[in-house]
């Protein structure tokens, strides 16, 4: 094995915007919702909060998009939300990041079958704590 040597170390904030993938619109309270990262090497790490103040007639994904790094891979993170619609149609929820993107989709999942469409349960008041790990 050959050394190594760490070439990229890197902390900062960063701001996410939200969307429906479909149609619609989601407002984040912008004050509360810097996000913080840490870059080593090809590994970013991503976590914080984000808050819901508006949404108008969300419909498709529910899309959290600004990550400072385009993902190399696609990956999932853990996500722990709160204020979200009591629908039958989920019972947990699960962040995904798509290979060459900078948007994170947050899904719900229902008895271990993922439920598309999860925008719809969106609403003011809503949001969530988010942690994820990718490589760039």
């Amino acid at each position: 094995m050959t050394s190594q040597l760490l070439n990229w170390y890197e902390e900062g904030t960063w701001t996410p915007s939200a969307a429906a993938g479909t149609s619609g619109t989601i407002t984040l309270d912008t004050p509360t919702n810097s996000m913080r990262y840490t870059r080593v090497g090809r590994l970013v790490t991503v976590s914080g909060v984000f808050n819901v103040t508006s949404v108008s007639s969300p419909v498709g994904d529910f899309l959290i998009d600004g990550l400072p790094f385009t993902a190399r891979q696609s990956c999932a993170g853990s996500i722990f939300g709160y204020g979200f619609a009591n629908t039958a149609a989920s019972t947990a929820m699960q962040l995904f990041i798509d290979a060459s993107t900078t948007t994170i989709k947050i899904r719900g999942f229902k008895d271990g079958t993922q439920v598309t469409g999860w925008a719809q349960n969106v609403q003011g008041g809503a949001g969530a704590y988010i942690q994820l790990t990718y490589t760039v």
